[in-house]
């Protein structure tokens, strides 16, 4: 008999590739399931903040939000100085076009986020669950968007009985979910060091507190982008740690949109201009992936080819390349992947062609590419189709592209052979 978590993992794969299954699953069970999630965290919090418990303990006992806080104008009492650096902007009310069909029922209007740095007198933040408390002991649970599902938990649970260390001086957290990829290095943990150089620059920090730099292409980031090495402090261990001043970038993300600000001060530090208009064909090949391969690719390619696309795998590829690659491209296309956070460096008026599974939607690169001024569009591929309303976890599906809509789609992008 297999483990039990080997047998859980089989049963979840069992469910997921049955709708009949997976629909109720999703609409009632799993709600359920984070309702006492919720509830238990809660109470937790209720009982660790009675007394004599709070002489003792290091935890927060209250959960809150930046944004809440500013609304409620509680921040001076919780010691926050919270600055705009990039402002929002107005709803992006321009659908993208979906070639072959009606619009996917996910795709809404939606207004793009501000730029923003809290600075907390006395902050204190938790690793590796990444928690971020103020002086009073309140969750901000907005400070490192999409860092942890556990983040309370930890936040709660994880510090009782744990000394803080201190930290004098003026300390920069940068923070995000899973940065060792490219995707969230550069679209989500990477901007964050723009917002704190906005906020004083360089000089005014003592260190910059940072998840684990293994990765070329984030040195090569943090090079172009002039960030001092010695400012660099990379911290693994689970510690709870409380600065004299702590700055967090607060970059919120609703529904995995980019901001518009984003790609326009991405581009300003890596993008080099071109001398010549863009002319290249780009189709990004995720065979040298597990996940999100197009099932029929050769098909696509044997499409893709006689309109002069370049076949291109982006995997060991530096970032200098890859800009150099997209800067040069006047059409990309591919099924939905992290090659796309590349469209930062491709040149106002690009066409994206973005292929995606039924059973896995995902809008980001639209909003990356409205900030950028690319035109977007994309096609949804064949296979079962989850019901509207429900958004399925499916992010690792295979995706079969459909020839005659991806035909149209070339005819318009590019021009009739």
């Amino acid at each position: 008999m297999g483990s039990f978590s080997a047998i859980a993992h089989a049963a979840t794969q069992t469910v997921k590739a049955n709708p009949v299954l997976y629909v109720p699953v999703k609409r009632f069970i799993f709600p359920l399931i984070q309702a006492v999630r919720h509830l238990s965290v809660r109470f937790a919090a209720f009982a660790l903040a009675q007394q004599p418990l709070t002489k003792f303990l290091l935890t927060p006992v209250r959960m809150d939000s930046i944004a809440n806080l500013e609304v409620t104008g509680e921040l001076a009492s919780e010691s926050i100085t919270l600055r705009t650096i990039f402002p929002d902007e107005a709803l992006f009310d321009r659908l993208p076009t979906r070639l072959g069909g009606e619009h996917h029922w996910n795709l809404r209007e939606y207004r793009s986020a501000a730029g923003q740095t809290a600075t907390i007198s006395h902050g204190r933040f938790w690793l590796p669950g990444l928690a971020v408390t103020s002086r009073n002991r309140t969750y901000l649970n907005d400070a490192l968007f999409k860092i942890s599902v556990h983040a309370p938990q930890n936040a709660i649970w994880g510090m009782p009985f744990t000394r803080a260390m201190s930290l004098p001086g003026v300390s920069g957290l940068i923070a995000g979910n899973r940065p060792e990829t490219y995707f969230h290095w550069m679209l989500e943990v990477a901007p964050k060091f723009l917002l704190l150089e906005a906020d004083g620059g360089w000089g005014r920090y003592d260190r910059l507190i940072v998840p684990p730099l293994t990765k070329t292409f984030q040195h090569e980031v943090l090079d172009r982008f002039g960030v001092p090495k010695s400012l660099l402090d990379e911290r693994v261990t689970g510690q709870l740690v409380e600065a004299e001043e702590l700055v967090v970038p607060v970059l919120p993300a609703p529904h995995n949109r980019v901001p518009a600000w984003l790609p326009r001060e991405m581009a300003a530090r890596l993008r080099k201009e071109g001398s010549s208009p863009p002319s290249a064909l780009i189709y990004i090949s995720r065979r040298d992936s597990p996940a999100r391969q197009v099932e029929n690719e050769d098909e696509v390619i044997a499409c893709l080819e006689p309109y002069g696309f370049q076949i291109v795998t982006l995997s060991g590829m530096s970032v200098a390349a890859q800009a150099a690659l997209f800067g040069s491209a006047r059409v990309v296309a591919g099924p939905h992947g992290a090659g796309f956070a590349n469209l930062l460096f491709c040149n106002p008026g690009t066409a994206v062609l973005e292929f995606f599974s039924p059973l896995y939607v995902n809008f980001c690169y639209w909003t990356l590419a409205r900030g950028a001024g690319l035109s977007y569009f994309y096609i949804l591929g064949e296979g079962p189709k989850i019901p509207d309303s429900i958004e399925p976890s499916f992010g690792s599906v295979p995706i079969r592209v459909p020839l005659p809509a991806l035909r149209r789609a070339l005819d318009r992008l590019v021009g009739k052979r």
